[in-house]
C-alpha cells in the first residue's frame, strides 16, 4: 500500500508545481490532507472495533484508488487540494485499521516483534514509491499517478482474499495507560504505574514534530528542489529514497532490540539528530550533501515513530482506537508542517525557511519532553526509596 501511495505523495507535490502552485498553496493541500487524515483515523479505528478490520481496510483502498486515479485530470492548485482531501480520509480508513489488525489477541512482546516487522515493511514502500514515482513522473505524471491506482487496487484484492478475517471487537471504553510497566532491573525507566499517561504525551509530541518536518520536506521541497537546485524529479525521488532507506534500516533495528523500550535516551537523541541535519539542510546545494542529510533525517524520525506506535498501541486495550490515537498526532503534525512551513515560505521569501521552522519547533517540544522524563525519573526514585516503602 505504502508503496503505490508514496507513487502518489511524490506525484502531488510535482504536479502542483507544475500547475503553478505557491509555497502557502503547497502547504493547504498538504495540510487539507494531513487534517482530514487527522480527523477520521480514531472514527476508523474505532468502526474497525466494531465491525471488523477487513471490510474497513477493503473500502479504504477502494476509495483511494478512485481518488488516485481522478488527480491526473486537475487543472488547477483547487483541483488538488480537494482530492487530496479525499485521499485523506480513504487513506485513513487503512492504516490505523491494519495496526490493530496486526496487534489482535497479541501479547506486548508479540505486539512489538509484529509493529517493527509492520514499520519496515510500510517505510521499505516509502522507500521505493518516491523512487519510482520520480522515474515514472519524469515520463508521464499521469503514468505515475494511474499506475498508482492499479496497486492500490491489488492491495484491495489481497485484503479481500485474506482468510484471517478478525471478528468485530466489543468496546471497552476504558484504557490502560497507566498500567505500562517496565522491568526495573535493565535502564532507565520510560512508564511506570502512576505517570504512563504524562509519558505518553510526551512520546507523542515527539513524534508530531517529526512528522511536522517530514510532512514539510515531502511536500515543500519538491518545489525547493525544481525551482531552486534544479533537479530532475527522478534525483528528488532517489532524495526521497535516502530518505525512506534509512527510515526502514531504523525500523528494523528498532523491532528486533528491546533495550529502547526501556530509557528515553534514544528518543531523545533522536530529536538532536533531527535539529542538527534540519540546520545543515538549511546550506545544503549538492544532491551528495542533501542525501546525507535525509538519511540522517530518516533514523530520527524512525526512533520517534516507533516509541510513538509502540506505547499507543501496547497501552490500549482498544487497539484500534489506541492505534488511532498514534495516527492522529502524526496527522496533525502532517497538517500543520506544510501549512506553517509554506506561511513562513511567504513571509521570508526563501524555500528553506521551513526547514527552520522545524528545527525551532523540535527544539522546543524537546525541552518540554526532557521536564517531563526528568519528572518521572524523581518520581521513579521517591517510589522505590526505602523510605517511601517504609510508608
Amino acid at each position: 500500500m505504502q508503496l503505490f501511495t508514496s507513487i502518489g505523495m511524490l506525484s502531488i507535490p510535482l504536479l502542483a508545481t507544475e500547475l503553478r502552485a505557491s509555497s502557502l498553496e503547497l502547504g493547504v493541500i498538504g495540510a487539507f490532507g494531513s487534517a482530514t487524515y487527522a480527523a477520521t483515523v480514531v472514527f476508523a479505528g474505532t468502526l474497525s472495533d466494531r465491525f471488523g478490520r477487513k471490510r474497513v481496510i477493503i473500502c479504504g483502498t477502494l476509495l483511494t484508488a478512485v481518488v488516485l486515479a481522478f488527480m491526473p485530470l486537475s487543472s488547477t492548485p483547487v483541483h488538488l487540494i480537494f482530492l487530496n482531501v479525499s485521499l485523506g480520509c480513504s487513506t485513513a480508513f487503512f492504516w490505523p485499521v491494519l495496526e490493530a489488525w496486526l496487534s489482535d489477541g497479541a501479547s506486548s512482546e508479540e505486539v512489538g516483534k509484529g509493529l517493527g516487522g509492520f514499520n519496515v515493511s510500510w517505510s521499505a514502500g516509502a522507500c521505493l514509491g518516491p523512487l519510482m514515482g520520480g522515474i515514472l513522473y519524469t515520463r508521464s505524471s499521469a503514468l505515475a499517478l494511474l499506475l498508482a491506482a492499479a496497486g492500490v487496487c491489488l492491495v484491495a484484492y489481497i485484503a479481500y482474499q485474506n482468510k484471517n478475517v478478525t471478528a468485530a471487537s466489543p468496546l471497552i471504553s476504558a484504557t490502560k495507560l497507566d498500567s505500562i510497566q517496565i522491568d526495573q532491573s535493565t535502564a532507565e525507566p520510560i512508564a511506570g504505574p502512576t505517570n504512563g499517561k504524562s509519558l505518553l504525551y510526551a512520546i507523542w509530541m515527539a513524534n508530531f514534530t517529526s512528522w511536522f518536518v517530514m510532512s514539510e520536506i515531502r511536500m515543500l521541497f519538491p518545489k525547493l528542489g525544481v525551482d531552486v537546485l534544479g533537479m530532475q524529479p527522478w534525483v528528488i525521488g532517489l532524495l526521497i529514497f535516502a530518505l525512506g532507506f534509512s527510515l526502514t534500516a531504523t525500523f528494523y533495528l528498532m523491532g528486533v532490540s528491546r533495550l529502547w523500550r526501556n530509557s528515553p535516551r534514544p528518543l531523545i537523541f533522536a530529536q538532536i539528530l533531527i535539529i542538527v541535519f534540519l540546520l545543515a539542510m538549511t546550506g545544503s546545494t549538492s544532491a551528495v550533501t542533501l542525501s546525507i542529510v535525509f538519511c540522517g533525517l530518516g533514523v530520527g524520525f524512525g526512533i520517534a515513530y516507533s516509541y510513538s506506535l509502540y506505547y499507543s498501541v501496547v497501552g490500549s486495550l482498544e487497539k484500534g482506537a489506541g492505534s488511532g490515537r498514534h495516527e492522529m498526532v502524526l496527522g496533525m503534525g502532517a497538517v500543520l508542517g506544510p501549512l506553517l512551513g509554506g506561511g513562513v515560505t511567504e513571509i521570508f521569501s526563501t524555500l528553506r525557511a521551513p526547514y527552520i521552522l522545524g528545527a525551532v519547533l523540535v527544539f522546543i517540544s524537546l525541552g518540554a519532553q526532557l521536564r517531563i522524563f526528568s519528572a518521572n525519573r524523581e518520581s521513579a526514585l521517591i517510589r522505590t526509596s526505602p523510605r517511601a516503602d517504609a510508608d
